[in-house]
């Protein structure tokens, strides 16, 4: 299995000043250095998602700065109520960092329910919030193995969590012969759902790539249908 931790280019479209950003730390903040005086940033904002799926799909944070950083630059530091969430890393905003900047936001597989975000500027007083529901990510696809031609079996999809509401799965198959539903839900209060595979009769060994997809959430898995036995 290969986990993809899909997530688009806008994430990583980070203002010119602060390129070079290192990875997600977890929620326990840092120490930053930056200008000591008062800076006002104007009507500073932090937007996010309403919801995410744990397991390390990556999604956005952004951070609006209507007044630009001024000289000394100015330290930022993120932080969450639920400590084992991963946040960005604490850094330092160069001089001029102005207008929207977007942070990659992820959430372990042991991470479910609300979380709410912190960003404080130094020499700002008041801090910026976010509040997202973490609902539960992919964990597995299952099919009996082996897996012959000419066959129905029963297929399943395992959540790493009880969702508290229906989460529409999609399914691809690389090939024709290893039959999915092109979609299924895993209903509210469960952490799995059931669904049928068809395969189409083969002469010869065929290699499948299944495809999961969740939200941002993927799943590359290869399974390997046989000739049936006589």
């Amino acid at each position: 299995m290969i986990r993809v931790r899909a997530w688009t280019a806008s994430a990583v479209l980070v203002a010119l000043a602060v390129s070079g950003l290192t990875a997600p730390a977890r929620a326990d903040g840092g120490q930053t250095r930056g200008h000591e005086g008062n800076y006002d940033p104007g009507d500073w904002s932090l937007t996010g998602p309403a919801f995410m799926h744990s397991g390390g799909a990556a999604y956005e944070l952004t951070l609006n700065l209507p007044n630009a950083v001024p000289q000394g630059g100015v330290g930022l530091t993120f932080a969450a109520d639920n400590k084992r969430m991963y946040v960005p890393a604490s850094r330092t905003l160069p001089e001029g960092t102005q207008g929207a900047l977007n942070f990659r936001l992820s959430a372990p597989s042991d991470v479910l329910g609300d979380v709410t975000i912190t960003a404080r500027l130094d020499g700002v007083a008041k801090t910026r919030s976010h509040t997202t529901r973490v609902r539960p990510g992919l964990s597995n696809f299952e099919v009996p193995r082996p897996t012959y031609g000419g066959r129905t079996y029963e297929g399943k999809v395992r959540l790493n969590g009880v969702t508290d509401v229906p989460l529409t799965v999609a399914l691809a198959s690389s090939t024709p012969a290893f039959k999915l539903p092109s979609e299924v839900t895993v209903p509210a209060g469960r952490s799995s759902v059931t669904f049928k595979v068809t395969t189409a009769p083969v002469t010869d060994v065929v290699f499948v790539k299944i495809t999961v997809t969740l939200d941002r959430d993927i799943l590359k898995w290869d399974e390997v249908l046989e000739p049936a036995p006589h």
